[in-house]
């Protein structure tokens, strides 16, 4: 045996023969040891070699894989050259771990494995000797004993010295730890090439797994196209942006191709459909329009020979609706034209019998549609074309409330898939308003007065009658018909003047009026008949000259006093001015001149007006007011008339002299301009100012008395919660009435406080800048400043607050709180008062006690009567307001009133409605039959109301139902 590799064994033993027995001893060569030994050797053998062969080929088929794509990377290489790529590089690996196998399997034998431990031992050949020796031996199986026994030897010295042999020094792992680094080294290059270029090898991964798949080949352009994947409405318009990042791209294109189920080809290998520009803005983002998209597509975008990945683009091909209008024409009798736009976001609203024309415009061309009407039973209206393909109508009437679902058909038979419904809301045409604006609910009038009637009325579609009904000491009511204006209003503000003196009227008379209007609805109770409302029904009460006089001069009595003496002091006015002129007149005549008879008869004028004035003066002397101050003052009114009638005497001697020369004329002028002008600053300075002066302190007079009242009827109010100082909870529902009751006027008396305090404030203000005022003026506002920090309002508030909440005790408690604290300013209120009374004497000593007692005759009314209202209940306080005259109307006759107060029969000055222009025209007539419209005044006071009529009574009865829900 030499040390060369032997061959393998290549011929099969032969079977065995039965062996002939020898004489003799006979030895069985037996070798366990050896054999496991290189079946050891053997195995690893193979582990390393077929380990290192199948990661050689691994390592094979990634190398040329690597090798395409970046091929690929270059030369954007085919779909099928791509797939090439994948075959080549499983023939690589598959070729690679075939021939290692082989080879090592045949490097695996024992003669080889012997050999390879005899090299490694050094043994000179002995082991391969020792397993020829006992592969002999397995084939004789019987041989002499002195040759067994030497083979036996032989094997068992092999054995030994295989055993000294390790594994690892027979097979090292050298090849395997090889191909592992290499493996190793390969990854570690692509990972650095996956970080590097994370985009490149993203696209050359998704190419090569997908060859056919729309992947574009790597560029260093990138594309982020918004949208991406879309759908689109047929016919509409799809809007394309896109950000481009590369190097130099100075022009986008957009390319359309067909959508991926008609073509058979790549991306690449498609035909456009059309190639269009994309245009970019200062931004740098890339903009493109596609109009009118009727059929699918995909896009992708192009850099010179780069490109983004291709998108689809679906069309959505059920009709959609673009566009609803609606027609809505109200009932004739409303007197409408018909609406025209959109659906309402609420819906359809409008009367019974409204007509509703609904027109549908849809994306695609339509066949028809259906307009489904939703009561307890679906109705259907068809809908039907128009010229415009694309818009269908359909027309119904309003019946009941529900619900609306519209649906149009294209040309194909699809239907649309919008689910929305609209409501239908029926309106209510409400009854009309009616309103008595003059006279007031409760008036006063004289026998002889020209009343003025005027109604107010409105309704929400249009007023067709309206009647006034009169009755006398309650006789039966008789209507009078009276003309609305032309056409349908909707407002409407008639004037009537009733003739009281033709009634023959005498005090004691109650005559009763109140208004009907109808409106124009068809639909009322009777055919033919509107729907009717009546006002409240206004009392007027006849009473003599002389009673309403004085009832005028309770209400308006410095008003009345100013207004005597204003009276007197424009008459003088007047009569200065005259002098004056003819003063001018005459100077522009020359010297020496004869008096033409034109000036002798200004100057007899001149002295009749000065009787006529006098005249005037007697009746305003005449007119006693039941005031002190009147009482001093009327007899120089008197005087001022003798001393009128003088000079208008003495003005017409002169005129009768026809030799009366100019510089005569002038002097007598001169004389007489400077007696009426000493007259009228005398009646300044000693009758009107001290007159201003009450006027200006009355006020705050009256607000002590106010203020009394108010602390008098918190008292009141305290006394009658103490009936229910111990009442606590909900359980009585009487008892939780009367608190809210209570509640309700504790709230009243608190607004009254505060309006008072700032009237007070106001009053205060309003003093002249006069060092005899300033006294009173500081104690009227020291008082305003004590009762805001006192406290009083603040357990007002909270007395509120404990009735509120049914505790009859914390509403009791409060309430007395607020009592006691009141009640300390009452002094200080009357200081108030007694320093409003003690200024006046300082600015006239001798009219001094006169002012003082005209003060308190003008203040003297107020608070009779006021304990009547304490157990009436929580009317917020209201019900005292009744008790003076302040809300009463009076209509007759004082020369003294106001000029928009005299016998047209005028109430308050102060009522906003009370000044009604045009009343005393003389078109109108005396005898009743005159009348004045004007749709422009509304049925509330003067003032506009901007709520519609129809919503005001819903806007009630939710108020009502929240009210309601609160108490619960």
């Amino acid at each position: 045996m030499n040390n060369d590799t032997p061959k393998e064994e290549t011929a099969k033993p032969k079977p065995a023969r039965k062996p002939q027995r020898r004489p003799g001893p006979s030895v069985r060569v037996s070798t366990p040891s050896l054999r496991r030994t290189l079946d050891r050797v053997q195995q690893r053998m193979k582990l390393i070699g077929n380990s290192s062969g199948l990661i050689w080929g691994i390592f094979g088929f990634f190398v040329v894989l690597l090798s395409w794509m970046w091929i690929d990377v270059i030369l954007d290489l085919p779909p099928f050259l791509r797939i090439l790529a994948w075959i080549t590089s499983f023939c690589v690996m598959f070729t690679l771990i075939v021939k290692t196998f082989l080879q090592t399997r045949r490097r695996s034998s024992h003669a080889f494995v012997a050999t390879r431990l005899d090299q490694v031992a050094n043994t000179g050949g002995e082991i391969l000797t020792g397993l020829d020796l006992w592969v002999s031996g397995r084939q004789k199986k019987v041989v002499d004993t002195v040759s067994a026994g030497l083979a036996e030897l032989a094997v068992q010295q092999a054995s030994r010295k295989a055993l000294r042999v390790s594994e690892e020094e027979a097979v090292p792992a050298k090849p395997l730890l090889q191909s592992a680094l290499s493996m190793l080294g390969l990854f570690l290059f692509v990972l650095i090439l996956v970080v590097l270029l994370p985009r490149m090898a993203k696209t050359e991964l998704v190419r090569f797994v997908l060859p056919y798949g729309d992947q574009p080949a790597w560029s260093q352009y990138q594309f982020i196209v918004t949208p991406e994947a879309t759908e689109v409405i047929y016919s509409e318009t799809l809007d394309l942006t896109a950000e481009v990042y590369g190097p130099g791209v100075d022009s986008v294109e957009l390319v359309l191709i067909p959508p991926l189920k008609e073509r058979s080809r790549s991306v690449e290998e498609a035909q456009p459909i059309d190639v269009l520009p994309m245009f970019p803005d200062h931004e740098g983002i890339w903009h493109a329009s596609i109009a009118n998209v009727t059929d699918p597509f995909d896009y992708f975008l192009r850099v010179r020979r780069a490109r983004s990945r291709s998108y689809q683009v679906e069309v959505k091909t059920v009709p959609q609706i673009r566009n609803i209008e609606v027609e809505i024409t109200p009932p004739i009798y409303t007197g409408l034209g018909p609406s025209r736009g959109k659906m309402p976001p609420d819906g359809i609203l409008g009367l019974p019998k409204t007509q509703v024309q609904v027109t549908v415009t849809s994306n695609r061309p339509l066949s028809g549609g259906a307009l489904n009407l939703i009561y307890d039973q679906e109705e259907t209206v068809a809908m039907t074309a128009l010229e415009d393909p694309r818009q269908v109508t359909g027309t119904f009437r309003l019946a009941r409330a529900g619900a609306l679902k519209i649906k149009v058909t294209d040309e194909e038979g699809q239907d649309s898939l919008e689910n929305d419904h609209y409501l239908i809301q029926i309106l209510e045409d409400q009854h009309p308003l009616v309103r008595l604006i003059q006279p007031q609910a409760v008036s006063f009038a004289s026998p002889t007065v020209m009343l003025p009637v005027i109604i107010s009325a409105e309704d929400d579609y249009g007023l067709q009658k309206c009647e006034l009904f009169r009755s006398l000491n309650d006789s039966r009511f008789l209507p009078t018909s009276i003309p609305l204006p032309e056409g349908v209003p909707r407002r409407a503000q008639v004037q009537n003047m009733l003739p009281f003196a033709s009634y023959g009227l005498q005090p004691g008379d109650v005559v009763k009026l109140f208004a009907r209007i109808e409106d124009n609805d068809p639909n009322g109770m009777e055919p033919g008949v509107g729907k009717g409302t009546e006002s409240s029904i206004v009392t007027i009460r006849i009473v003599a000259e002389q009673d309403l006089n004085r009832m005028q001069q309770q209400r308006a009595g410095m008003q009345m006093l100013m207004n005597k003496y204003q009276q007197a002091g424009r008459r003088l006015e007047n009569l200065s001015e005259q002098i004056r002129e003819l003063t001018e007149k005459l100077n522009d005549l020359p010297e020496d001149s004869p008096l033409a008879d034109e000036l002798r008869d200004q100057l007899k004028q001149l002295g009749e007006e000065m009787k006529k004035e006098a005249e005037m003066m007697e009746k305003l002397s005449e007119q006693n007011l039941p005031f002190d101050v009147d009482q001093k003052l009327s007899p120089q009114l008197q005087e001022m008339a003798e001393m009128l009638r003088k000079l208008g005497e003495e003005a017409e001697k002169a005129a009768e002299n026809e030799n009366l020369t100019k510089e005569e004329m002038q002097e007598l002028l001169k004389k007489q301009g400077e007696i009426l002008q000493n007259e009228q600053q005398k009646h300044d300075e000693e009758r009107m100012k001290p007159l201003e002066m009450l006027n200006q302190v009355q006020p705050l007079k009256q607000d002590e008395k106010a203020f009394q009242q108010i602390v008098q009827r918190q008292r009141q109010l305290a006394e009658r919660l103490s009936a229910l100082k111990n009442y606590e909870g909900h359980d009585d529902p009487a008892k939780k009435a009367r608190l809210r009751e209570l509640e309700e006027e504790q709230r009243g008396l608190r607004n009254k406080l505060s309006d008072l305090l700032d009237k007070i404030e106001e009053h205060a203000e309003a003093l002249d800048d006069d060092e005899r005022l300033d006294n009173l003026r500081e104690t009227a506002r020291d008082f305003v400043q004590q009762v805001r920090d006192s406290g009083a309002t603040e357990s007002m508030v909270d007395a509120e607050d404990g009735m509120g909440q049914f505790s009859g005790s914390k509403g009791h408690e409060k309430a007395e709180d607020a009592a006691e604290k009141l009640e300390k300013f009452l002094s200080k209120s009357q200081q108030m008062g007694n320093e409003a009374g003690d200024a006046l004497p300082g600015f006239h000593p001798g009219l001094g006690k006169s002012l003082q007692n005209t003060l308190e005759q003008l203040t003297q009314g107020m608070g009779k009567n006021q304990g009547r209202e304490g157990g009436q209940g929580g009317s917020g306080g209201e019900s005292s307001a009744m008790d003076t005259l302040d809300n009463v109307g009076m209509y007759g006759g004082n020369p003294l009133m106001d000029p928009t107060e005299s016998r047209s029969g005028m109430s308050d000055s102060n009522n906003p409605t009370a000044t009604v222009p045009g009343m005393m025209s003389k078109e109108n007539g005396d005898d009743g039959s005159g009348f004045e419209t004007s749709q422009s005044s509304p049925a509330y006071g003067g003032a506009e109301w901007g709520v519609p009529l129809r919503y005001q009574r819903q806007a009630g009865r939710y108020l009502q139902k929240l009210a309601e829900e609160l108490e619960e």
